[in-house]
């Protein structure tokens, strides 16, 4: 989400973490990995940390 922009969308995929709490599961941690194949096409990409 850009504000005021336009948004991307990239292939690839999330890699969870999760911790248990009470009965259930939270997510510790929430890693994005993109598809370095396709992004050569798409030209320049952004991070933030």
């Amino acid at each position: 989400f850009r504000r005021g922009g336009k948004g991307g969308e990239y292939v690839g995929h999330y890699v969870y973490k999760l911790r248990i709490e009470g009965d259930g599961f939270r997510i510790a941690e929430r890693r994005a990995v993109l598809d370095a194949e396709e992004l050569g096409g798409l030209g320049a990409v952004s991070f933030i940390l």
